[in-house]
């Protein structure tokens, strides 16, 4: 059962890579009036895979000896990697989502590090010195 859990979660980490691969393409079309309405589908199918992917995951986790550190640290470094790329994938569509018809606001893609370290922002930084 646990090898049957495993295939259908990695159908599911598979659907994942190709939706990064389409958001990509997405990516060198900011200029499209549609991009942001693609980016809008794209976020859903995100969510829905990343709700069974987690449903799988946790079900795994259950079948998995609670003494087995070894494996519920690797099922640990799958599930971290897994919201590290979902992470990623979700800023990167918000950033698509942004983009007005007319392409009139401009577009930094963030880059690819844990949004953990993105975060180091000081109270300057974000309302500036008065």
């Amino acid at each position: 059962m646990a090898s049957n859990l495993r295939k259908r979660r990695g159908v599911l980490r598979a659907s994942i890579t190709r939706l990064g691969g389409r958001l990509t393409e997405l990516e060198g079309t900011v200029d499209q009036p549609r991009t942001a309405d693609h980016a809008k589908q794209l976020l859903n199918k995100l969510q829905s895979i990343e709700s069974d992917f987690k449903k799988l995951h946790f079900e795994l986790i259950d079948l998995i000896d609670e003494e087995d550190e070894d494996a519920m640290e690797t099922e640990q470094g799958v599930i971290d990697k897994f919201d590290d790329d979902v992470s990623d994938i979700t800023i990167r569509l918000e950033v698509l989502m942004t983009v007005t018809p007319l392409g009139a606001v401009p577009v930094t893609l963030p880059d690819r590090r844990p949004l953990t370290r993105k975060l180091r922002i000081s109270y300057t930084d974000w309302f500036g010195s008065d």
